[in-house]
């Protein structure tokens, strides 16, 4: 009997839901936040998850953030439940790993389908997977392989580990801590492209595309990062296919949250986008150190004007600041700012 989670915060949909597959022989898991869910899909593993993107705790994209680094849960196929249908919305989940989106409200026959067909082609993968495959599949083997093969080094924050450099002579893998990717405006001011937490790849997009960028990679807080040389790192890569697979899913996925970003720049008011960074940064990593420098910087708005947010979004309760750390403490009423206004 195939094991099918069902990660939904509105109790009557969910129990709906569990008896709906309940009738058609599956075996039902419920969560009803995002961090519940994370729990169950790791020590259940389920053969399939159904996952609302609006959840307390931990919303949809967060969850299949955390599945997909994890290599208990990297290959479960995940089908995205929400009421939004925009186009953004459905990239954005889909450039992140999940096997299918269905807009509320559905009928039945077109769920069930859709669990049929997504279970069909799990099935289908996992008898042309071969061991030789499987070997290096997961992020963890990945990580031990460049590990021996490259150099582990140690920085403090604001360390610069690469300087403005068009072509890098090292891939990066990300042991510990946080990095992140800046360039420069012409007068100076720092724009932060991205953030690199444990088990990040980076510096390696000069390999999948012939492209020259000048950026600079810099630690936002103590950090390992292992460090292996391009020519090393181009013979692996040529060896194991699924390694490149996976850097392009991982570039794919940075170019849609970057246009996302460029969009919110472009249309959005500060207070939404302020919003939207603070969703996406705690759902990477909750216990995230968040700066006001590299906040406003990534945001793209001056530090003054970040701290007027902040200090809004704290006194709605929606979020608690305590050092260098913010804490959510309202997720729904975080994204109602972050998608009304």
């Amino acid at each position: 009997m195939k094991k099918i989670l069902i990660a939904e915060d509105h109790l009557q949909v969910r129990e709906n839901i569990a008896e709906l597959l309940g009738l058609a022989g599956y075996q039902c898991i419920a969560a009803a936040d995002g961090r519940e869910a994370v729990e169950k899909a790791i020590s259940n593993a389920p053969d399939l998850i159904l996952c609302d993107v609006m959840m307390p705790q931990l919303d949809g994209y967060g969850v299949i953030k955390i599945l997909r680094s994890n290599p208990k849960t990297a290959s479960i196929p995940l089908i995205f439940l929400t009421a939004r249908s925009a186009q953004e919305d459905l990239r954005k989940g889909m450039g992140l790993g999940a096997a299918d989106y269905i807009t509320k409200p559905f009928d039945n026959a077109e769920l069930l389908q859709a669990i049929e067909l997504r279970l069909l082609m799990a099935e289908r993968e996992t008898e042309i997977t071969t061991p030789e495959m499987l070997e290096v599949s997961s992020s963890k083997k990945w990580k031990e392989m460049l590990q021996s093969i490259g150099e582990t080094r140690h920085f403090h924050r604001k360390d610069v580990l690469m300087e403005m450099e068009n072509q890098p002579r090292y891939v990066m893998l990300v042991l510990s801590g946080l990095l992140k990717r800046v360039i420069y405006s012409r007068d100076g001011r720092e724009l932060i492209v991205s953030f690199y937490a444990a088990s990040d790849f980076c510096a390696f997009e000069h390999l999948l595309a012939d492209t020259k960028e000048e950026y600079s990679m810099i630690a936002v807080e103590d950090s390992a990062v292992v460090f292996v040389e391009t020519e090393r790192f181009v013979r692996l890569m040529e060896e194991q296919e699924s390694l490149k697979s996976e850097l392009i899913a991982i570039t794919h996925s940075g170019v849609l949250n970057l246009r996302d970003r460029l969009c919110r720049t472009a249309f959005d008011p500060v207070r939404s986008r302020v919003a939207a960074a603070l969703l996406e940064l705690l759902n990477i990593r909750p216990d995230m150190a968040l700066y006001r420098d590299d906040l406003a910087g990534y945001i793209g708005i001056s530090k003054e004007t970040l701290i007027r947010c902040l200090s809004d979004l704290r006194e709605e309760g929606l979020i608690l600041i305590s050092e260098h750390h913010i804490r959510i403490l309202n997720v729904k009423g975080l994204i109602h700012v972050r998608d009304h206004f």
